[in-house]
């Protein structure tokens, strides 16, 4: 299609939903406005990444700048504790404004709120408990007293933020869930641009690592807060009858949300703690050249994220009325770009990147050509996959990536261990991305195939063809 044609969605007024037709284009309205907003809120998010490497690196030295590095990454590894509600409020939401009753709508919201706050509450609880007792002596493999005592209070600091950060995330999935995540990343690039002042300041003090962690965590929380806000103005959130719509909306979201709890989990201990594992057979300064060339492929992995991540609610809408072609034309559409552009932007980063960390770094940090082309190599793989993973969630076929996950995670974790301490960080990633590829390839391909081709409204003999 002509850039024009695909312009024409971007418009205030809404299409006419009263046709197949005119449904899949405001679908598509939608997505174009999120994609929109997500750029300017992933520039900015970037322009934090890039920001707190020049500022904080030079002070904080590598082996502290490893261990704040690991912190973060705990967003990401600890993202299953809300135990698939959040991921399941997103599907739950887009069937009930399929259905185009206020109070089917309601109900979905605020008991699905009412439930991630309980959630937050035990998590805080929980958190902070576990960060207390861990022995991070051990695992950020330091021998200074005075970093092991920062780490054990940025992680307080951190386990707070990450119970708070359960509801308020929720909140977005709740927009995303109504095809309007363009109000969530427009709050967010607000209050990212705060959070960059406050980044700034806190360096020139030569802040300490909990510190920072308030920084960059802290301001990413407001925007849920002030979404949470309007969503109880509009009457989708009442106080009143909140017990009262937990219970109802419970079962729903805790039976879909097992499936995505354990997609989460999988997801965490596959891809979400490298550098924990890194850290604890390397050493914290071992992790910092790591999430260096890691958070220069964000420039790939950023886009696609923008391009299929508001993708996710159209499916789920278009399962929702059973719409089978607008399906089809948006993954097709979708995973070429993908492939395309993730292939073509790795390899012009990797012959890049040498001068790119040098420059980044001010010459403090340096990473072999192996590290950068394995991790471009699985960059493209993960880029893909979520394409794919944005379709196989918006029309709920979970059982097939929990089985998918569950069989990636129980041979990869050990397969990442094991390399990393024989072969290296290089050889742990290569090792990793092939068994991804083998794993996908022979249960998608093979053993879940129709699945797959029911959702897309295909034959089992026309899946043969396609």
């Amino acid at each position: 299609m002509s850039s024009l044609h695909h312009a024409r969605y971007l418009r205030f007024r809404p299409f006419p939903s009263d046709s197949p037709e005119g449904r899949a284009a405001e679908r598509l309205r939608r997505a174009a406005w999120t994609m929109v907003a997500h750029i300017v809120s992933s520039a900015t998010n970037v322009l934090v990444m890039v920001l707190s490497v020049s500022w904080t690196l030079p002070y904080l030295g590598v082996e502290r700048f490893g261990a704040w590095m690991t912190i973060t990454s705990l967003v990401t590894a600890l993202s299953f504790l809300d135990l698939g509600v959040g991921n399941g409020l997103t599907n739950r939401v887009a069937q009930a404004a399929s259905e185009n009753s206020s109070n089917t709508l309601r109900l979905a919201i605020s008991g699905g709120l009412g439930l991630l706050a309980a959630l937050s509450l035990a998590l805080l609880l929980l958190l902070a408990t576990v960060a207390w007792l861990l022995p991070w002596e051990a695992l950020i493999k330091s021998g200074s007293v005075e970093l092991v005592d920062e780490v054990r209070r940025a992680t307080l600091v951190f386990a707070v933020l990450f119970a708070v950060s359960t509801f308020t995330d929720g909140v977005s999935r709740v927009y995303h869930g109504l095809q309007r995540g363009y109000v969530v990343f427009a709050t967010n690039t607000v209050f990212t641009l705060s959070g960059i002042l406050m980044l700034y300041l806190a360096s020139q003090r030569q802040a300490s690592i909990p510190v920072l962690v308030l920084c960059v965590m802290g301001t990413s929380m407001f925007p849920g807060l002030f979404l949470w806000i309007r969503l109880w103005r509009k009457g989708l959130f009442r106080f009143t009858t909140l017990s009262q719509d937990v219970n109802i909306e419970k079962p729903k979201l805790i039976r879909v949300g097992v499936l995505f709890f354990v997609l989460q989990v999988g997801t965490s201990l596959g891809m979400g703690i490298d550098s924990l594992i890194v850290s604890s057979n390397l050493g914290a300064s071992a992790v910092a050249t790591y999430a260096i060339v890691q958070r220069i492929y964000l420039i790939v992995t950023q886009p696609m994220l923008i391009l299929n991540g508001p993708l996710w609610p159209a499916y789920a809408d278009a399962d929702a009325r059973n719409d089978r072609m607008f399906i089809r034309k948006t993954l097709a559409t979708a995973g070429l770009i993908t492939l395309l552009y993730s292939t073509s932007s790795v390899f012009a980063l990797a012959w890049f990147s040498e001068p790119l960390i040098k420059f980044w770094t001010a010459s403090v940090l340096s990473s072999s050509s192996d590290l950068v082309y394995a991790l471009g190599a699985w960059t493209v793989v993960a880029a893909i996959a979520n394409c794919f993973a944005m379709f196989m969630n918006g029309v709920g076929a979970l059982k097939p990536q929990v089985i998918a996950v569950t069989v990636i995670v129980v041979v990869g974790v050990p397969l990442k261990i094991l390399v990393v301490q024989s072969l290296g960080i290089s050889a742990m990633v290569a090792a990793f991305a092939s068994l991804f590829v083998i794993t996908l390839g022979v249960l998608y391909g093979f053993s879940f195939r129709s699945h797959i081709t029911r959702a897309l409204g295909l034959t089992r003999e026309e899946g043969r063809r396609k």
